[in-house]
């Protein structure tokens, strides 16, 4: 399966990586009960928990349910929806973990996580990346295991790791920026760079945001005009720079539609605030 031009997912590879992450980890839990898993689309780690005649949950937090779907499309891996048992959690995994039960944490005996290193340094809260927030999920026995090297980052999240006889700062000091994306159809107000431009400034004054000025006369977007093939659909796309982030937006006047994408870097919640409010 290719995912944005990167093959993610091979039905071959099952041997070699879904059945050697999940039972190896598992060889170090005296009893499976409860397991979580992220990331894990195509249902073949799913799979592999299954297997457990102790389980008595698992957990998948999936950003895009299309993956699963296809998945059982082409090839034919079952999502378990019809197993007490097997709980799914689409979306993106930082909102997620906000919402999972209270009584969740800190009662899992193995999380597997199947994600990209940027993914991992999201913040689900301010002082809290999804590494630290998914370690939180384990019981005191519970064992963690992570597709990449990680060795440093994982020095982080537990007290004793198996590492170079060295210690080394691993304070994350960067965080990758969140995308947030909303859209507006029937627009009652004029849609040109002015007012939508009025609103966006507004909006970020409101929750703190510091805009970039172009120039001496406080022009903080750049309009770029875009011919589409006939006039009923032309649209237009400006940018407004925040030390923040940004607000990228493209508008259809004669259509009344306008598309809003909102960048912030490394915070869920001062994104999610800025989309609400715009």
């Amino acid at each position: 399966m290719d995912l944005e031009d990167t093959v993610q997912i091979c039905s071959s590879y099952r041997p070699h990586y879904h059945e050697f992450s999940s039972h190896f980890a598992a060889r170090f839990v005296d009893d499976i009960k409860r397991v979580v898993f992220v990331g894990g689309g195509d249902s073949m780690m799913l799979h592999e928990v299954l297997k457990y005649p102790s389980l008595e949950k698992v957990i998948g937090l999936e950003l895009d349910q299309t993956v699963v779907r296809k998945s059982f499309k082409y090839f034919r891996t079952q999502a378990h929806f019809d197993d007490d048992r097997v709980e799914w959690w689409f979306g993106d995994a930082t909102k997620s973990l906000l919402l999972l039960p209270e009584d969740y944490w800190g009662s899992f005996d193995l999380v597997i996580i199947d994600l990209s290193e940027t993914v991992m340094a999201f913040s689900v809260t301010e002082k809290l990346d999804v590494f630290a927030a998914l370690a939180l999920l384990l019981n005191q026995d519970g064992v963690m295991v992570k597709n990449e090297h990680y060795m440093e980052t994982m020095s982080e999240a537990f007290d004793y790791t198996l590492q170079k006889k060295e210690d080394g700062n691993t304070t994350q000091t960067k965080s990758a920026g969140l995308l947030h994306i909303l859209d507006a159809e029937d627009v009652a107000i004029t849609l040109d760079k002015e007012s939508i431009e009025k609103i966006i400034l507004s909006a970020a004054k409101e929750e703190g945001f510091t805009p970039i000025s172009a120039d001496d006369d406080k022009k903080y977007a750049t309009v770029q005009y875009i011919a589409d093939r006939s006039d009923d659909i032309k649209s237009s796309l400006f940018t407004v720079v925040f030390k923040e982030g940004y607000v990228s937006v493209r508008y259809w006047p004669k259509s009344k539609y306008c598309a809003v994408d909102v960048g912030v870097w490394g915070s869920y919640q001062k994104g999610d605030e800025l989309r609400k409010r715009i």
